[in-house]
């Protein structure tokens, strides 16, 4: 294995002589486990528009040029000799950019930061492996459950979604809390039935009170404050997202509009009819 230093009693010395021999510059940072090649076929195209002949190799390393030790992360850089103008390049180990170079260097602090990044994206992309095999069980209840049971719950959304791309780690936590609501009643499929049937008739309620307050307020009077057109129309919104039940507090306030509309109602109509209370929607 070629070094840059050899591993000896003048390594401190023969490491300070090399830095200060060249220039230096970090060009990429590369992840040896995946998808290398490629990348440093296109590093490589692009260093020689700008220096044509750069020693040393392209090609994918195990092992750093340096230290001589296997590595995962490894930084490229291209040193240009300040007295002849040559340039070559090395595959560093991100872990040794700092020994050479010092923590100072600039070079260092993008190996650091690039080295960090490629970390996070192999443990997602190990995860995204992972996980659709070890939580199998709890993907495929979760395939089950129907759109308007998931928009009730973003935490279930979120979940689908991880246990497939692996984006976040799966704490204790939140298994734990997703195994919960695989028993709960709710999430039964045998009352997904009467789940949507309840949606559908709130949906129902909550459109019938939209279009009577359309009825009464004109376009340029439904944002003025005496308004409930904004009140109602927020409610419904929120809903169709959500769907989540209406609270009662939100009920109550409803029934209040339906009953201060219903009488502007029928005042407008030539037939003076009395409403009739039990005609409140909840």
């Amino acid at each position: 294995m070629t070094r840059l230093v050899d591993v000896s009693t003048k390594w401190k010395d023969s490491t300070v002589a090399m830095a200060n021999s060249s220039k230096y510059g970090v060009v990429m940072v590369y992840d040896n486990s995946y998808g290398a090649k490629e990348i440093l076929a296109e590093s490589e195209k692009s260093i020689k528009t700008m220096v044509p002949k750069v020693a040393g190799s392209w090609d994918v390393h195990t092992h750093c040029e340096w230290c001589g030790q296997r590595l995962d992360y490894v930084a490229v850089i291209v040193g240009i000799e300040n007295r002849t103008g040559d340039a070559h390049v090395s595959h560093i180990g991100c872990d040794c950019v700092g020994k050479i170079f010092g923590t100072a260097w600039s070079g260092y602090r993008i190996a650091d930061s690039a080295k960090k990044i490629l970390v996070v994206t192999a443990s997602r992309r190990r995860r995204a492996i992972e996980y659709p095999v070890k939580f199998a069980k709890e993907l495929a209840w979760l395939d089950s459950l129907p759109e308007f049971l998931l928009k009730r719950n973003t935490f279930l959304t979120d979940m689908k979604s991880n246990l497939r791309t692996g984006d976040r780690p799966m704490s204790k936590k939140m298994v734990t809390y997703l195994h919960i609501l695989m028993h709960k009643k709710e999430y039964d499929p045998k009352n997904f039935a009467i789940a949507k049937q309840e949606i559908d008739k709130t949906r129902e309620k909550l459109r019938g009170i939209l279009h009577l307050v359309e009825e009464i307020d004109s376009e340029d009077v439904r944002y003025q404050p005496w308004s409930a057109y904004s009140f109602v129309k927020s409610i419904m919104d929120k809903f169709e997202q959500y769907h989540n039940p209406l609270t009662r507090k939100q009920m109550d306030a409803l029934n209040r509009v339906y009953v201060r509309y219903s009488g502007k109602r029928i005042k407008r109509t030539e037939n003076q009819m009395k409403g009739n209370p039990n005609e409140i929607p909840w």
